[in-house]
């Protein structure tokens, strides 16, 4: 586990898409939520149904 006081920026978000499913957001939950909605997008696109 990993706790660290950053900006929330766009490419904070970006690096940590970059560790696909190695990484998980649990705060903030503003945060949690948008990497959420980010994920489903993304099954939207890359899933089969």
């Amino acid at each position: 586990m990993l706790t660290a006081d950053v900006e929330d920026t766009a490419q904070l978000r970006w690096w940590l898409l970059a560790f696909g499913d190695q990484v998980e957001v649990l705060k903030p939950q503003e945060l949690r939520r948008n990497m959420q909605e980010t994920c489903q997008n993304m099954v939207g696109i890359y899933g089969d149904g």
